[in-house]
């Protein structure tokens, strides 16, 4: 996706809020944010990147032990683990394939929950609950699960901890229907977003085909290796959350690519047609 003059604001303000609760002193890392998002904010510079160099220039300024997002992670995967049985028995409640990868798809995008502000509390799911419980409802168009039934070789890419348990629940779904997926996560620290000590902890690592991890947003250019093979092999690409649209969102991949988020800020509401704070699982491609 191309950036607009909003997205630099909420660039910052993303970034800025969570490395403060790293740690970062306020001044030294509002100025040299600021002056990377004016040097590099460009009409076609891709926003993924803008986004991770962000994230690298914040931890310039913040302890690399992740003081403030290490336990905010553990805490959150936590709650997504209590609440994983209720989860599960609701999707399997479904009486054929279809309808299961339908409420799967709608528990992974109703736990995107992670605020464009700092969070200062770690991440409780009530919106995944009222899904499960009947109490709210997401559309999933037809073509949306013909696509991910008709895949063979699916490229997942989760954004939070915590959220990521949900995730696990649609992955384990595709995998007992025949599906091999692979798992991009961050490398760490990434503030509070899933990384390769999330997917562990959550059994994910051992129910996928493979799992890599890579350098912030996904960018296909910058792909190498094992991580490049499994990107130009998957035939369908399943992608949570804002920063991932940001990345891959209006991008030409050779593919489908189906987005599951929650709309957060108006650059996305206009391009996507959803209104701020609605559940959507679009498709592009």
């Amino acid at each position: 996706m191309r950036p607009d003059l909003r997205c630099g604001i909420c660039t910052f303000k993303w970034t800025y809020e969570r490395a403060l609760l790293e740690g970062a002193e306020a001044p030294s890392v509002a100025v040299s944010l600021a002056s990377l998002i004016e040097q590099r904010l460009e009409a076609d510079l891709n926003l993924g990147v803008l986004n991770t160099e962000a994230v690298k220039k914040a931890y310039e300024f913040v302890n690399f032990t992740s003081p403030y997002f290490s336990p905010f992670k553990r805490s959150s995967n936590e709650n997504a683990k209590a609440l994983l049985h209720e989860a599960r028995a609701y999707i399997e409640a479904a009486k054929e394939e279809r309808g299961l990868i339908e409420r799967a798809v709608k528990v992974a995008c109703a736990s995107n929950v992670s605020p464009v502000t700092g969070p200062r509390c770690p991440y409780s799911f009530e919106e995944t609950m009222r899904i499960v419980k009947g109490e709210k409802g997401v559309r999933v168009a037809g073509e949306i699960l013909s696509a991910i039934l008709q895949a063979r070789s699916i490229l997942y890419l989760p954004d939070n901890a915590g959220e990521i348990a949900f995730d696990g629940l649609l992955i384990d779904a595709l995998t007992r229907m025949g599906k091999e997926v692979h798992v991009f996560v961050k490398k760490a620290p990434f503030f509070d977003d899933a990384t390769r000590e999330d997917a562990e902890e959550l059994g994910i690592r051992d129910a996928v085909k493979s799992l890599h991890e890579i350098d912030g947003f996904l960018f296909p250019p910058a792909l190498e290796g094992r991580a490049r093979d499994v990107f130009l092999r998957s035939d369908l690409i399943l992608s949570k959350g804002i920063g991932n649209y940001d990345a891959i969102g209006e991008e030409d991949l050779g593919r489908p690519v189906i987005h599951m988020f929650k709309v957060k800020c108006l650059p996305i509401s206009r391009r996507t047609a959803g209104d701020l704070g609605e559940l959507r699982i679009i498709m592009e491609g």
